[in-house]
């Protein structure tokens, strides 16, 4: 029998032009496709969502599964993006965009009402804004906004461009508009520290999936933040002394760490070169003064550590701008001196107190777990997990560097310096946050390089599977330190409708009393009423307020020079309660039968999420 056998093909044979193109487009759809997958599970889990299921795990208990693989999709596909060749930019940047989209987009959304209850007074100084064209420098109430009003008449300029007649809309979806930012410009910041494109993109994602905090929403500190990364780039990028990674001299005998933080000066340039060099830094040095002004006047803590940062720049040569600290010292105080003396006056007892106390102020962030329930305590270990897991990776960074002869000074240097903040103010009890939240593009940055320490280390499959997993361990906490207390962070229409009724129906002077602050607040007419919490009082009083709910509240409502006192009992406000410990579980909703069988208090308004009640002063006690 005869076998025919195929003959090889000749080694000067190449396949047709039309067999080319095609294998060439299958490899460079191959890393889109699973963009396409995850954006189309995306879209299919936001359907037929129950947001009434929610349980004390936040958002993530009423996803399904579909939103999650999506998430896995992603970081697969994004990982697969930066190790394909040939290398594109603009994949990964595709799948960042998306994942920025998938967390930060889906609870606006989802949810149709304005996320966060703090993001509703800072509407209500911008509608106050929109109604008076000024702020009031003397106003007793929301002092600080007030007295540094910068981003307050941007939102009002922006409010009246869109022709909205308040920045609810503008609001509702500034954490994807601002993570999209701050997306941006750590890639710039990773770009100008590392020629490593692998560690670039892998600080960004780093950055996306560790940011859990909530910092991004309708707020003064999200545009500071972007401002005081956006000025640490461009003094890093264009001002340069030193290089920003130190070679470590083997052995190390003789060279002191600030030595080595100096480092060797780089090389003069032409004197042609300078010329065309110095008119764009001149450009760019004003931008900084200008972008440093902004921050100045819409942010409290924002310039103390911007000071810090480009001080300590300056000091190690890492860039060359001496003057710019000097300078942004005089415009801190004096904004502070002449235009915030207010603030200045009515809480200096506390900043005082907050000075030298890092354990007091770092107490004041941390929640007590023991009143939590179970659903909170295993969120709050979970971000306490993450935040300590973005360190030890930033930790493993550096160690590999040093053992590999790098230092990344700047780097190290930007990480390192917020930390100084926790001796000098608890910031209202947040400053753990923003310390993390400062310092995490750096953290990003030296926790890539945990996973690539040099441009010949790490490649292959295998790092990428190692990266992509890292990642995908990290964005899995991420969601339920992101999503976990949405049971008050995300408000009902029908709470909404009361607030409003309640806004526009109270005599102007009326004390609105509530159990806790976690409520469409503040956000109409603000200034015309008095406002209490009831979370915010004494433990003393709160327990009375469990114990004998009618007497308590009658005796902190009643004033006959008021024209008129409100308790505004919501859904939001019993989660809460029943969430943190703050008051007993159920102390609301047992206050609100109370107050409906007691002639003292007039129900105004019911609906399935929220009640009102008026006290009437002539009813006997």
């Amino acid at each position: 029998m005869n076998v025919k056998t195929a003959t090889p093909a000749p080694s000067w044979y190449s396949p047709p032009r039309r067999t080319r193109a095609r294998s060439a487009a299958v490899q460079r759809s191959a890393p889109v496709l699973p963009l396409a997958v995850a954006v189309a599970l995306w879209v299919e889990s936001l359907d037929g969502v129950e947001l009434d299921a929610m349980t004390d795990l936040g958002l993530v208990s009423v996803l399904p599964p579909e939103y999650f693989l999506a998430l896995g999709v992603l970081t697969a596909g994004f990982f697969a993006a930066v190790f394909a060749r040939p290398t594109s930019e603009r994949l990964p940047a595709a799948y960042a965009t998306a994942l920025v989209l998938v967390l930060h987009a889906t609870p606006a959304i989802l949810y149709e009402t304005l996320r966060y209850p703090w993001a509703w007074k800072h509407v209500g100084i911008v509608d106050y804004i929109q109604r008076h064209g000024a702020v009031d420098t003397g106003a007793d109430f929301l002092t600080a906004y007030h007295d540094w009003p910068g981003f307050f008449s941007l939102g009002a300029l922006a409010t009246e461009a869109t022709g909205e007649s308040n920045a609810l809309a503008i609001a509702s979806w500034s954490p994807p508009f601002f993570e999209l930012l701050f997306l941006g410009i750590v890639v710039l910041l990773a770009r100008t520290l590392s020629s490593d494109r692998r560690v670039v993109w892998t600080t960004a994602w780093l950055f996306l999936v560790a940011n859990w905090v909530g910092q991004d929403y309708f707020a003064p500190q999200a545009l500071a933040y972007f401002l005081y990364l956006l000025i640490v780039a461009v003094a890093l990028r264009s001002f340069t002394v030193r290089p920003h990674t130190v070679l470590i001299p083997m052995p190390l005998r003789f060279a002191s760490v600030v030595s080595l933080v100096r480092g060797p000066r780089r090389p003069a340039r032409s004197r042609g070169r300078r010329r065309l060099r110095t008119e764009a830094r001149v450009g760019l040095a004003a931008f900084i003064v200008l972008a440093g002004a902004a921050v100045v006047s819409s942010h409290q803590l924002t310039p103390l550590l911007l000071i810090l940062a480009i001080g300590a720049l300056v000091h190690f040569r890492q860039t060359e701008l001496p003057g710019l600290t000097l300078l942004l010292v005089v415009m801190t105080t004096a904004w502070v001196a002449l235009m915030a003396r207010p603030f200045l006056e009515g809480n200096l007892y506390w900043i005082v107190d907050s000075i030298g106390s890092p354990t007091g102020n770092a107490d004041e962030t941390l929640l007590n777990l023991d009143e939590a329930s179970s659903g909170l305590v295993f969120v709050s270990t979970v971000d306490r997990v993450l935040t300590a897991t973005v360190l030890a990776l930033a930790a493993l960074g550096i160690a590999r560097r040093i053992r590999r002869g790098r230092l990344d000074a700047s780097a190290l240097m930007l990480a390192a310096l917020p930390g100084v903040l926790l001796l000098a103010t608890s910031y209202g009890g947040e400053i753990l946050f923003r310390i993390y939240f400062f310092a995490l593009p750096f953290l990003a940055l030296l926790g890539a390089y945990a996973l690539f320490p040099s441009p010949r280390a790490g490649g292959g499959t295998r790092a990428a599977v190692l990266a992509a997993g890292a990642c995908g361990l990290l964005l899995a906490g991420s969601c339920f330190a992101y999503f976990g207390k949405e049971r008050f962070h995300h408000f009902t229409d029908d709470e909404v409708r009361a607030s409003r009724w309640l806004s526009d129906t109270a005599p102007a002077g009326s004390l609105l009393v509530s159990g806790t602050f976690d409520y469409p607040w503040a956000w109409r007419n603000y200034e015309r009423f008095e406002y209490l919490a009831l979370d915010g009082e004494s433990a003393d009083v709160r327990r009375r307020a469990a114990r004998s709910p009618v007497e308590t509240l009658r005796a902190l409502m009643y004033d006959d020079r008021r024209p008129g006192a409100y308790l505004v009992i919501t859904r939001s406000q019993e989660a809460r309660v029943d969430m943190t410990g703050v008051m007993r579980r159920g102390t609301l909703q047992r206050m609100e039968r109370a107050l409906a069988r007691d002639p003292a208090f007039i129900e105004v308004l019911r609906g399935p999420h929220a009640s009102i009640f008026r006290l009437d002063p002539g009813a006997p006690r």
